[in-house]
């Protein structure tokens, strides 16, 4: 009786040990969430009130320590300076980016899916597999841009600037390339299936060659 009362007793108090454990897990889980989402209201508001700092790699020195997955989504983003910012995976879904600045940016794996980003400076940038899925880039600069493997279907470039870009991989289907510049650019393996091409642009199947 005896060894069975301290085996219940052990048994409890492992219990309870591995309870607090979860609920301790579970209070460093959304204070880790806290503090990422304060990183990104800071570099938000810095984003919004560029003026107070005195150049623009003392703001991109608060930009690019976002947290992994930047929150990002459905914000007003609008004409902000975001020139080389990190933004690997940033989840940027419906974010408004007119007229933003994110020339030689990396947002490789970036979620900007409906995401307006009309007249948007992406020159440069690095958006390989990144999601464009219905995204309007209405006369974007994406000259020199890395786009390998990139979801643009349904995505809304025309006007475009692509030259040079690197679209191979690339998933154009259903987008808009009306009036686009594609001089220069890598179209290798794309599938351009049912794309809106610029004028004089004929291509035979679903992927480019």
């Amino acid at each position: 009786m005896v060894d069975d009362r301290h085996g219940k007793i052990g048994y409890g108090s492992r219990m309870k040990w591995r309870k607090a454990d979860r609920q301790q897990k579970r209070i460093d889980t959304e204070q880790a969430q806290v503090n990422a989402q304060r990183i990104v209201e800071r570099a938000i508001r810095a984003v919004e009130k560029q003026e107070r700092f005195k150049s623009e790699s003392e703001l991109n020195s608060l930009i690019q320590w976002l947290p992994a997955e930047p929150l990002l989504s459905d914000q007003n983003l609008t004409r902000a300076s975001l020139v080389r910012a990190i933004l690997v995976e940033a989840n940027m879904l419906y974010a408004d980016l007119r007229g933003a600045y994110l020339s030689g940016a990396t947002l490789c794996d970036a979620d900007l899916r409906e995401a307006n980003l009309k007249r948007v400076d992406l020159s440069s940038a690095y958006l390989t597999g990144a999601n464009l899925t219905g995204a309007d880039l209405l006369w974007a600069n994406l000259s020199d841009a890395d786009l390998m493997g990139a979801d643009l279907s349904g995505a809304n470039l025309s006007g475009a600037n692509l030259s040079n870009a690197n679209l191979t991989n690339a998933n154009l289907s259903n987008a808009n390339l009306s009036d686009a510049n594609l001089e220069g650019a890598d179209l290798s393996r794309a599938n351009l299936s049912n794309a809106t091409m610029p004028k004089g642009w004929v291509f035979v199947g679903s992927d480019s060659d």
